[in-house]
């Protein structure tokens, strides 16, 4: 099957998988690009496509052990080599794209320590960074409870100031308040950050953060007055126990209270630090946000290239000009047609999600330089609520669809398209429930919008200076001749037809708070068109300023313009509504939509190529470079433990022992 995959590759020119590789996917150039291939080579010199497979057999108790193996090995790794901190970063971030392998000691680095860095004071990080670097401390994120959980104000457990202890008791005062759903609580983390009421002479002053040890670091028990527990299976990411922990009046310091914003001091005084800028810490956290959107696209770009990778091998079906011959699945316009948008779709969510990531990084600098920029701050919320609202909704429906086109063979585990569905699914709800996270950046574009209405579109975010042509009559696309611009201008007039809807239905309600929650259904709609505007001008701004081969410029703008009709087509229902196209517009884009099809096709194989992903990262036997699905299929198969004695022995022969004798 090597011959297969190889043919497919000759047909795209030679430089397109390295110019997609360096200039608009992962890598970031050249050198960004030899670090990540060298430091994914000091992972993979441990590992074997055949131990990852092993993931899928195996019970929960060895997996475990298999990506703390893999966690070892990475820190070990880390400090052989002298690695720098990006370097480091880089390395985790490798080890975590293994399908199947993602590690409890993910919420250490990916929520712990942030949370340290972006709400304890410089003395606090100071004090516990030795403990941190060392491992001494595995840390987790302990903040939604049995009975809350996007609803941070409403959290019960309580943290009480014992003023002649000088200390904190936390507790858990009910059932609801017991915490539950924190990644690594059930039995990796030894400490976390805790979100509790601060309760101080009787006083609710709100939910804080506070540091609190779980277990003993040398036998890593739970501590007294903790209980501590796993919430049982879960539809995928079983390598991360998700817990639960009840508190029974645990004593903490006070100084482990976070006290970068605020501080309490022994006589019970609370008091807001001057001069600390908390919006640094905001926009901090909300990059988790958006490490979540360019997750979202990596999964689902591994689901198109096992199943673009396997449609090019698979032979199925008569070819209808030539009956004594198979048809290539790839070459049938429904799997194309099935399978070629999820493409473009990884393509944008990528894109997106490295372009505005790297606008969040930006606006953290500027803001810890002294700009405190409420509409930037207001911008990067809205826009990363909207993206991760979007693309985890694309993502999690795309990845359905290429298991679907992988047939049969696709609802095999080994496939990896079934864990990828699994793995992809928590981020419709992790970091905000997609429905309640789109109400933020519905109430963000209305108090825009206002703005503008009032005069005051200059102290916009350039980014939304065309709301000052909400008003301006719109324009209608000839939908046969549209340019990126073209693209671009027609998903912003959506966008502002329906922000206009909202504005009106909001106009009749007392306040901007009850006119969300009683039109939930036109404001998530709202959320999506902002999140499909925000990908379109990422794309297409990235089409605009990235220096490409024309011959492969070509190719990457129909990737580009096969997204956009697509999206077109789904919600075209809006585009004719608003009257941004014409009715006939929508027979044209499906016309259009299937043209460019027709020339991607060739294509296919090189631009999934490009994503990147080494065998063992995507761990699927269906989607091997080298094309040799059965061999591995029956490899997969060979290593399956298949004992049928015990349901002979124990069932089968005492049931036909029994009918005989009853024929007797």
């Amino acid at each position: 099957m090597t011959a297969i995959l190889t043919a497919e590759r000759a047909l795209s020119p030679p430089n397109l998988e390295n110019e997609l590789l360096e200039h608009v996917l992962f890598y970031g150039g050249k050198t960004r690009r030899r670090s990540y291939e060298y430091l994914r080579s000091l992972l993979e010199s441990a590992l074997s496509f055949a131990e990852v497979q092993a993931h899928y057999g195996d019970d929960i108790t060895a997996q475990r052990k298999r990506v703390f193996r893999v966690f070892r090995h990475v820190e070990e790794t880390i400090l052989d080599k002298g690695l720098s901190e990006d370097e480091a970063k880089l390395l985790r971030t490798i080890a975590q794209d293994i399908t199947g392998l993602a590690s409890p000691t993910l919420l250490h680095e990916a929520m712990f320590v942030p949370n340290i860095a972006s709400l304890f004071s410089p003395d606090q990080q100071a004090a516990w960074a030795e403990d941190i670097r060392s491992h001494k401390w595995l840390g987790c994120y302990i903040q939604t409870e049995l009975g809350h959980g996007s609803n941070l104000r409403a959290l019960e457990t309580t943290a009480t100031f014992i003023k002649e202890a000088d200390a904190f008791e936390i507790h858990s005062p009910t059932l609801t308040s017991i915490k539950y759903w924190p990644g690594a609580l059930a039995n990796t983390a030894n400490i976390g950050v805790i979100y509790a009421r601060l309760l101080v002479d009787g006083k609710d002053l709100g939910v804080h953060s506070f540091l609190i040890q779980l277990r003993d670091f040398a036998t890593h028990t739970p501590l007294p007055g903790i209980t501590l527990g796993g919430i049982g299976s879960k539809f995928g990411f079983n390598t991360v126990d998700n817990g639960f922990a009840q508190f029974d009046r645990v004593r903490i310091p006070r100084l482990h209270m976070a006290m970068k914003f605020n501080t309490l001091s022994k006589d019970g005084v609370y008091a807001r630090v001057q001069g600390a800028k908390r919006e640094v810490s905001y926009i901090t956290m909300l990059q988790m946000r958006f490490f979540m959107i360019i997750g979202s696209g990596k999964q689902l770009s591994k689901a198109a290239t096992i199943a673009v990778r396997y449609s090019a091998v698979r032979h199925q079906g008569a070819n209808a000009s030539n009956p004594s011959e198979e048809m290539q699945v790839l070459n049938y316009q429904s799997q194309q047609h099935r399978l070629l948008p999820r493409l473009a779709e990884s393509y944008a969510i990528i894109i997106a999600g490295n372009r505005l990531l790297s606008f969040a990084q930006r606006a953290t600098e500027m803001v810890a330089q002294g700009s405190t920029d409420a509409g930037v701050l207001a911008l990067t919320h809205a826009t990363g609520c909207a993206v991760k609202v979007f693309a985890s909704e694309l993502s999690t429906r795309g990845i359905e669809i290429c298991r679907r086109g992988c047939g049969g063979h696709g609802y095999l585990q080994t496939s990896g398209l079934p864990e990828l569905v699994a793995y992809n699914a928590q981020f419709v709800t992790a970091e905000g429930e997609n429905y309640v996270l789109s109400q933020q950046t519905t109430k963000t574009l209305l108090k825009m919008l206002a703005a503008a209405r009032a005069g005051m579109v200059a102290s916009l975010p350039a980014e939304l200076r065309f709301f000052e042509t909400i008003d301006a009559p719109v324009e209608v696309w000839d939908a046969t001749q549209l340019t990126s611009a073209d693209y671009e201008a027609l998903f912003q007039a959506r966008l502002l037809g329906i922000l206009v809807q909202m504005e009106s239905t909001a106009a009749a309600y007392p306040s901007l708070e009850e006119a969300i929650q009683a039109n939930l259904i036109l404001s998530h709609h709202l959320s999506m068109c902002f999140g499909k505007f925000v990908l379109v001008r990422e794309f297409a701004a990235l089409l605009n300023t990235t220096p490409i081969a024309p011959e492969n410029k070509a190719i990457l703008d129909d990737v580009f313009a096969l997204f956009c009709v697509s999206q077109l087509l789904e919600d075209m229902s809006d585009f004719l509504a608003l009257g941004c196209l014409p009715l006939k517009a929508a027979s044209q884009c499906q016309t259009l939509q299937i043209a460019i099809l027709g020339r991607l096709r060739p294509h296919a194989v090189t631009l999934v190529d490009a994503f990147g992903f080494s065998d063992i990262a995507l761990n699927s036997n269906l989607g091997r470079h080298d094309g040799n699905v059965y061999e591995a299929l029956m490899n997969a198969s060979r290593a399956y433990s298949n004992d049928s004695t015990v349901s002979f022995d124990e069932y089968l022969e005492p049931l036909r022992a029994k009918a005989r004798r009853a024929k007797l």
